[in-house]
C-alpha cells in the first residue's frame, strides 16, 4: 500500500474511531488511539522486516525524549518513520518490536505527529 493510500486509510478508521466515541474535533489523540490499535495487532509479531531505508534527520517530529538520545538512536526511530511510510505501519512496528519497548513507544509517538501533520496538510481530517 503506497503512502497516501496509506493516509487515506488512516483518515477513515480516524473518523471511524471519532464516531464511534462521539469526538467532534480531530487531534492527535484520535490519530495515537488509532495507532496504537496498530501496535497491538497480532499480525506484527508475523512479519519479518526488510531493511528500514536510510532517511534524512527528522527531528520536528521526534519525540522530546528521543532528541535527547545519542544520534544513532534518532536515526534509527527516523528509518522506523520511513519504513512506516514507504511500506506500512505494520512492518515498521515490528521492526521496532526487535529492537525493544523503548523502539515501538519512540515510533508510535513520532508517528502520531507525523501522521496528523500529514493527514491535516490534505485536509483528510
Amino acid at each position: 500500500m503506497n503512502f497516501e493510500k496509506n493516509l487515506e486509510h488512516l483518515a477513515r478508521e480516524i473518523k471511524e474511531y471519532q464516531t464511534q466515541r462521539g469526538v467532534e474535533k480531530t487531534d492527535q489523540s484520535s490519530v495515537r488511539e488509532v495507532l496504537k490499535g496498530y501496535i497491538q495487532h497480532p499480525s506484527v509479531t508475523q512479519v519479518t522486516p526488510s531493511e528500514p531505508a536510510q532517511s534524512s534527520p527528522v527531528n520536528r517530529i521526534l519525540p522530546d525524549y528521543v532528541q535527547k538520545t545519542d544520534p544513532a538512536v534518532q536515526e534509527k526511530v527516523a528509518g522506523l518513520i520511513d519504513l512506516a511510510l514507504h511500506k506500512g505501519i505494520l512492518l515498521s512496528i515490528q521492526a521496532a518490536a526487535k529492537q525493544g519497548p523503548f523502539m515501538v513507544d519512540a515510533l508510535h509517538d513520532a508517528l502520531t505527529t507525523k501522521i496528523y501533520q500529514e493527514l491535516r496538510a490534505r485536509k483528510l481530517i
